[in-house]
């Protein structure tokens, strides 16, 4: 049976002007191939420096996120607020 839901790999570390800076590291069929991918993304250059940065979450196929909009926040990589 096919899965209905994809577990999306990402990194993220704080800069010090204190903006997030979030790198989409992949897409996997399941946790635990999304678990095993980290533990190969750990030995890399700049990972491996940050390696609490890690995070999974599960999306499920064929679903809405973000239904209700967003409003304001950061518009510039410096975190300045959008106009």
């Amino acid at each position: 049976m096919k899965s209905n839901s994809v577990y999306v790999l990402q990194h993220t570390r704080i800069l010090p002007n204190g903006v997030d800076d979030v790198k989409f590291l992949g897409v996997y069929s399941s946790d635990v191939m999304a678990s095993t991918a980290i533990e190969r993304f750990k030995t890399r250059i700049g990972f491996s420096q940050f390696p609490d940065g890690f995070h999974v979450d599960r999306y499920d196929i064929d679903n809405d996120y973000w239904v209700d909009g967003f409003a304001g926040g950061p518009s510039e990589a410096d975190g300045s607020p959008s106009k």
